[in-house]
C-alpha cells in the first residue's frame, strides 16, 4: 500500500456469493469508474490498480465473497468515485471497517475516515509526516 492510500474494509453483513444477480450488477456499475483488472491472485478479484484506487475481493473455493478491500489514492481521487463506492457498498448492506471502528457507509464517513488517515496527514506535510514516523509519532 502506498503511503498515500487509505486502506479500509467493507464488512458483509451476510453470505455473499461472487455471482450473485444483485451483487453482479453492483460490480458491473462500479466497474464504469474501477474497471476488473489482473490480480496478482486467482483467488482475489480486483477492480482498479492496487497503486491507485482499488478494491479487491477475496473468494473461497466456493466463490464466496470472503474479504473486501478498498484503497483509496489521495493524490487522484474524485467525488464521483467516491459515489460509485458507496453506492457499491450501500447496495450490498456492507459497513467499513477503518482502525478497527464500523461505520455506516455514507459520504460523510468516507470523508471523516480521511481526514484523520495518515494518507491525508503526508499530503499535507510530508516532511513533517515523515519526521513523525521517524521518531515514533506515528
Amino acid at each position: 500500500m502506498a503511503i498515500w492510500q487509505v486502506n479500509l474494509n467493507f464488512k458483509i453483513q451476510k453470505e455473499l456469493n461472487f455471482f450473485d444477480t444483485d451483487f453482479n450488477n453492483s460490480l458491473h456499475a462500479l466497474s464504469n469508474v474501477l474497471p476488473e483488472t489482473t490480480s496478482w491472485s486467482d483467488s482475489i478479484k480486483q477492480y482498479g490498480l492496487l497503486d491507485s484506487t482499488c478494491i479487491e475481493i477475496l473468494l473461497d473455493e466456493s466463490n464466496h465473497v470472503e474479504e473486501i478491500t478498498l484503497r483509496l489514492d489521495l493524490i487522484n481521487f474524485s467525488l464521483h468515485q467516491l459515489e460509485c463506492i458507496c453506492e457499491f457498498a450501500i447496495c450490498n448492506n456492507f459497513l467499513m471497517e477503518y482502525e478497527n471502528e464500523l461505520h455506516i457507509v455514507n459520504k460523510n464517513n468516507f470523508i471523516k475516515i480521511i481526514q484523520k488517515s495518515d494518507a491525508l496527514k503526508f499530503l499535507e506535510n510530508p516532511q513533517e509526516f515523515l519526521n513523525d514516523l521517524r521518531i515514533g509519532n506515528i
